[in-house]
């Protein structure tokens, strides 16, 4: 009688895995919804507050940072992801504090940091500061490269940039002047993106004066 053969492989279970099969996708952790929304919404209260500040009222505050805290663990834990703008505010939030600044909804209202440095050096502002230093480059760039103006893309079109953002950011043309000669090497979008250019620029002037008192 002769013996049934066995359709496994000798070898089965020593060899290694074929390279070419493919495994089974894993499935991304799930948010932590309820800690999430709680974020949004007080997020949100801070952009309805009729204060313009850089850091929020002080209920608002404590429930954006207990959210945030329920976030951070449970992604800790393998529970649930952080969601990328969480992650975003936070890093912008630890920014704040590393250039030794108070406005941050990190600190507690009475919470105050022994050796602080001037409102004025806050990154978000130096950001808008930035932004108009990019809106002056791209004019410059579209004075020089006459083929761009000859094609008829989509340009700027400024022929008085620092004038422009003079007035944008309520500051003297000098101080635009500086701003330039500090951050001169920035990149900036290219000329096809140009409105994109204008348009973050006079929304940062916008921010600035509010922010700054202009």
């Amino acid at each position: 009688m002769t013996k049934k053969k066995s359709s496994q492989h000798p070898f089965s279970g020593l060899l290694p895995e074929p390279k070419n099969k493919r495994k089974p996708k894993r499935k991304g952790l799930p948010r932590d919804t309820d800690s999430y929304r709680r974020w949004l919404d007080a997020r949100q209260q801070w952009r309805d507050s009729p204060e313009d500040s850089l850091r929020p009222p002080e209920a608002v505050g404590a429930e954006l940072r207990l959210a945030a805290i329920d976030m951070l663990r449970a992604h800790a834990n393998g529970t649930a992801a952080l969601p990328g703008e969480v992650a975003f505010e936070l890093a912008e939030a630890v920014q704040a504090l590393h250039a030794e600044q108070e406005t941050s909804f990190l600190l507690p209202g009475a919470v105050r940091l022994q050796h602080w440095k001037r409102f004025l050096s806050h990154p978000f502002l130096e950001e808008c500061r930035k932004d108009a230093v990019r809106y002056v480059l791209a004019c410059r760039k579209e004075r020089k490269d006459e083929k761009e103006r000859k094609d008829g893309k989509d340009l700027i079109g400024d022929p008085h940039p620092v004038k422009t953002m003079r007035e944008a950011f309520g500051v003297d043309e000098s101080t635009i002047y500086r701003w330039v000669a500090a951050h001169g090497n920035l990149k900036f979008s290219k000329i096809s993106k140009a409105h994109f250019v204008r348009s973050i620029a006079l929304a940062s002037g916008k921010q600035y004066c509010k922010l700054v008192g202009s």
